[in-house]
């Protein structure tokens, strides 16, 4: 499996300085440079459903991480896991064109 995320609706930039990054690797890149705690330990939310990202997948973020390393989930956790990988591979590819 990919350490690329689960769901990606803004693919559409020239660098992706964090994109390869699992959550915990990405606070600890905040943590570094300083960035203000109550931005980046909010819990991310698509700001629409009133729901976290978490609780909209069904799954934890330490969860997907221990799969991206091979660690043991539950096979619940593991299965939700790998549906959602499964449905959104497409994403984690971008098109290259010829001239």
């Amino acid at each position: 499996m990919s350490r690329d995320r689960l769901s990606r609706r803004d693919n559409i930039n020239d660098i992706s300085v964090l994109g390869d990054l699992t959550v915990r690797e990405v606070l600890a890149v905040g943590d570094y440079i300083g960035v203000p705690k109550d931005i980046l330990y909010k819990e991310p939310s698509d700001g629409l459903s009133n729901q976290t990202d978490e609780a909209k997948m069904g799954i934890k973020y330490d969860d997907v991480e221990s799969v991206i390393y091979g660690k043991p989930v539950n096979e619940e956790a593991y299965q939700k896991i790998k549906k959602l990988h499964n449905k959104n591979t497409h994403k984690f590819y971008t098109p290259t064109y010829k001239k």
